[in-house]
């Protein structure tokens, strides 16, 4: 535990740069510009994720890590991005701040204490939902509802992009197996070995499935972390109520990561 937690200083102390911004402000500018609002968004957002860097490291035993703080780390449909003025347009902050301002003036209790900003921090995720049902049953309970709401257009498009988000999320799993089963092929050490292959593994189950062991149940949680928490505000997203068995104590075995400084240049 002390090796993997000075290793994880030393990395967390490195410089970082994400290349999240530039591949979101593509998808969003470029690749979907043609596309209705909603579905612009959720698929610029999958594809965003779909190619964030996979990292796996020496000595770790969860799958999955992501650096906020840093250059290009930023949520471009929040609060905009360097990486192109036309984010300006679209992003929440601006587009909210303004709101806030037109419709209560600066004495009233709201506006003095948000300071006309809109912030999707701070909140819980329902992480029990990835850990009982898992994503392919997230999906069919999707699929169920909007077959419900069939008659209503704006039902239709919520399901179908919450949809979309939940296929780059398990794309982006994907690649965390590919790489897994890569670096056990290349590897020496048979305990090490075998560890990478149980990473794999356990990243194959879940989060498509519902989790059935600790070991499952602590990958889903730092999977939902990173993704809910951190790739998709950078802002303090975290555990709301689990109904999973063993992932109450998910928290307690993801949180030996923390000493990996994600955001760059503070203690956070």
């Amino acid at each position: 535990m002390i090796d993997y937690r000075e290793q994880a200083t030393a990395r967390g102390n490195q410089p970082h740069e994400s290349p999240k911004e530039t591949n979101w402000t593509k998808a969003f500018f470029e690749l979907y510009a043609d596309l209705p609002l909603a579905q612009r968004q959720a698929r610029s957002f999958a594809y965003a994720l779909e190619n964030e860097p996979v990292y796996a490291f020496p000595l770790e035993r969860l799958a999955g890590q992501t650096y906020q703080g840093c250059r290009g780390a930023g949520a471009p449909d929040l609060s905009g991005s360097e990486a192109s003025e036309r984010w300006n347009e679209f992003s929440v902050v601006g587009h909210f701040s303004k709101a806030v301002s037109e419709a209560f003036p600066p004495s009233q209790l709201y506006h003095r204490h948000f300071g006309g900003m809109g912030c999707p921090g701070h909140i819980s995720w329902d992480f029990g939902m990835v850990l009982n049902l898992g994503i392919e049953g997230m999906q069919s309970k999707i699929a169920e509802l909007r077959a419900e709401k069939a008659e209503d257009p704006v039902a239709v498009e919520f399901y179908d992009c919450a949809s979309i988000a939940l296929e780059g999320l398990l794309a982006w799993v994907r690649r965390h197996v590919e790489t897994l089963k890569a670096m056990a092929d290349n590897e020496t050490d048979p305990q090490r070995r075998d560890e990478l292959l149980q990473m794999a593994a356990t990243c194959e189950r879940v989060p498509a499935r519902p989790a059935e062991t600790f070991r499952e149940a602590a990958q889903d949680d730092n999977t939902g972390f990173r993704v809910g928490g951190e790739f998709r505000t950078g802002n303090g997203c975290h555990a709301g109520r689990q109904t999973c068995g063993d992932s109450s104590r998910a928290r307690a075995c993801s949180s030996v990561r923390f000493g990996d400084k994600r955001y760059h240049g503070g203690n956070r």
